[in-house]
């Protein structure tokens, strides 16, 4: 059981995960909107990103407008992501925070 907006609702694990956790991020990909996630540490390649304490990755190439491999200045702090891939029911979940920096340039 778990609460989302106010109402009860039934849900069931899905690789350890809540299925309507894992629903929020496959909306946010399926609409391409951003969704925070906290940088938690650095793995190879990349970054862990956890979102509702779901594991996610941010491959250093998309973590900023240039590419970081400062990992001291991301890991710990909360940014938005877009979800560029949400594969086989949220096993592989990768983000992009530079997709999200931008769009943000690109505003007038």
């Amino acid at each position: 059981m778990s609460v989302v907006d106010g109402a009860m609702k039934m849900t069931t694990l899905m690789h350890g995960y809540s299925s309507v956790k894992l629903s929020k991020i496959r909306q946010a990909s399926e609409n391409g909107t951003p969704i925070t996630g906290e940088v938690r540490r650095e793995i190879k390649g990349g970054f862990e990103v956890l979102i509702d304490g779901i594991r996610c990755f941010c491959p250093f190439s998309q973590i900023d407008l240039k590419k970081g491999r400062e990992g001291g200045i991301y890991v710990g702090n909360s940014f938005e992501f877009k979800v560029l891939e949400f594969k086989e029911n949220g096993r592989t979940i990768v983000l992009s925070r530079r997709a999200v920096l931008q769009e943000e340039k690109q505003l007038p």
